[in-house]
């Protein structure tokens, strides 16, 4: 399962939308970014800034990781330090 934050993180390895789309597997699913994530992934760039994170904008890990953890998917993560801390109760696989 793929969001818009996931397409627009591999979107510069492809030169046009068509390629991107050709490259992905025929099981994929792309899905919108539930609300409910939506706020959850607010409230954990508002925890992150609280604890003296740096980026004003939100973190994409942050919407990729509560679209996870609201629809009950597992997240794969080269983060899952950040994650886990941010986004309780995600279910995190690590490489």
């Amino acid at each position: 399962v793929l969001d818009a934050v996931v397409l627009a993180e591999i979107a510069p390895r492809f030169s046009r939308v068509e390629s991107l789309r050709d490259s992905l597997p025929r099981m994929c699913l792309i899905e919108q970014i539930p609300v409910a994530a939506s706020f959850l992934a607010g409230h954990a760039h508002a925890a992150y800034r609280r604890s003296g994170g740096s980026r004003q904008a939100i973190l994409p890990e942050f919407l990729i990781g509560a679209h996870a953890a609201v629809t009950g998917r597992p997240l794969l993560t080269g983060d899952p330090a950040r994650v886990a801390s941010y986004i309780p109760g995600a279910t995190l696989i690590s490489p």
